[in-house]
């Protein structure tokens, strides 16, 4: 049993497309979230680390 339990709009299939989109016309965008988020788990906790991607999730989703 995973540590974090992923909200249901992390892994609907029409949220995870539109994600998908965005990233894809803002490759730099998704480089740069990828790079923060590594140097962030090389410091904190598995779970911490979910905890912080969700929120950035939720974050991202409203302003969308």
């Amino acid at each position: 049993m995973p540590a974090a339990a992923l909200g249901k709009s992390q892994v609907a299939s029409d949220s995870l497309e539109s994600d998908m989109k965005f990233f894809e016309k803002n490759p730099q965008l998704a480089k740069e979230f990828n790079d923060a988020i590594d140097k962030y788990a090389e410091t904190h906790t598995e779970e911490e680390t979910l905890k912080l991607l969700e929120k950035t999730h939720q974050e991202f989703v409203s302003k969308k």
